[in-house]
């Protein structure tokens, strides 16, 4: 029995966290021949200051971060990998949003950055809180840390 290939769906949230969990999981899908989607979640918000989203504030938020996945793609692509998908998913939840794209998507390993406390790789890798998406999902989790800086000299 084989793990891969499988789908493999990254999160995506604009910090160089994230860069690195994009370029770890295009370099896995070119090994194993693996399919890759990137998401980005956007925590739902009922009211923003005081007053209910417009559709004009939902359309220029789904913009900006349809503008960031591309430009995650795009970063992917320089590795010779084809970037399968790209998704914006609302939630009230980071971790509670990524796991439903997963299940949605079929995702057999999921991929994020891990950048200190109360970051997404955390909560997705089981630290703290018993409800999170590792514990949640059906799905592997990798969570890719920051290389270690190269020794001064």
């Amino acid at each position: 029995m084989s793990f891969f290939p499988t789908l493999v769906l990254v999160g995506v949230d604009g910090t160089a966290h994230s860069r690195h969990a994009v370029m770890a999981a295009a370099e896995l899908c070119s090994s194993t021949g693996s399919e890759l989607h990137l998401v980005h979640v956007k925590v739902r918000s009922p009211t923003l200051r005081g007053q209910p989203m417009s559709p004009v504030t939902r359309e220029r938020t789904d913009e900006e971060a349809q503008a960031m996945l591309e430009q995650e793609r795009a970063n992917a692509e320089t590795l010779g990998v084809t970037v399968s998908g790209t998704h914006v998913r609302y939630g009230d939840a980071v971790h509670e949003a990524f796991v439903r794209a997963q299940e949605e998507l079929g995702a057999g390993l999921l991929v994020v950055g891990e950048r200190g406390t109360g970051s997404l790789g955390r909560r997705l890798a089981g630290a703290g809180d018993p409800g999170t998406a590792a514990r949640r999902s059906t799905a592997s989790v990798l969570v890719v840390r920051e290389p270690p800086e190269a020794p001064r000299r």
